[in-house]
């Protein structure tokens, strides 16, 4: 897996209900069956079962969907700016 996840964050943004393993960024990406599904890692059966019910299930895919637009964002540049910003402010206040 990637480091930050940017192609599931990518993804998601577009309202792409995301199918990943469970492991490294990914975990902090993906809220299992809010935002997408995750499975184990090493896992062609468990990936394949996932995809098959997204297929299958036009709501569940849909909400998904709509999970996944609202957690992209929160790694929005302007999100990052407002987070960044704060830790700038609480650093200075601290500031002797």
């Amino acid at each position: 897996t990637e480091t930050f996840g940017l192609a599931v964050a990518e993804a998601m943004s577009f309202g792409v209900p995301v199918v990943a393993a469970a492991a490294g960024a990914l975990v902090e990406r993906v809220a299992h069956e809010t935002s997408g599904v995750l499975v184990s890692p090493r896992d062609p059966a468990a990936l394949a079962a996932a995809v098959a019910r997204l297929r299958a299930e036009p709501a569940l895919r849909a909400r998904l969907a709509d999970g996944a637009r609202a957690a992209a964002g929160r790694w929005s540049w302007a999100a990052h700016e407002v987070a960044t910003r704060a830790v700038y402010e609480r650093a200075l206040l601290r500031s002797p």
